[in-house]
């Protein structure tokens, strides 16, 4: 099969139009290379105000950690005078107003017993 002459010159022409592959305009590319670049500035900015508020609430949770430590401290303390003796003996005389035997009790007069 032959080409006639007159066609001959109009197929180099569609060879080249099927062999033009679509690109995108240069200012397309810079449009969209400025979107990432906004978008991950974006990114990043939230993240950080996250991991700041974290850490807020972390240094939070540690100083509430500190404080019931020394609260479990005081109260350990608490308990362990609970059991001796000593507690015991006034625990009986400030409450429930008890003596030792053979002691003597002095009362202020100016105090009213109700």
């Amino acid at each position: 099969m032959t080409i006639p002459e007159g066609n001959r010159s109009a197929m180099p022409r569609e060879k080249a139009k099927k062999e033009k592959s679509y690109s995108i305009h240069p200012a397309w590319k810079w449009i969209i290379f400025a979107a990432v670049i906004i978008y991950g500035a974006i990114t990043i900015i939230t993240q950080q105000a996250k991991i700041n508020e974290q850490k807020q609430a972390a240094e939070e949770f540690a100083e509430a950690e500190r404080e019931l430590t020394e609260r479990i401290e005081a109260l350990e303390s608490e308990l362990s005078y609970m059991g001796t003796d000593e507690y015991v003996e006034r625990t009986a005389r400030e409450r429930l107003g008890m003596v030792k035997e053979g002691e003597i009790i002095f009362k202020d007069e100016s105090e009213k017993d109700g």
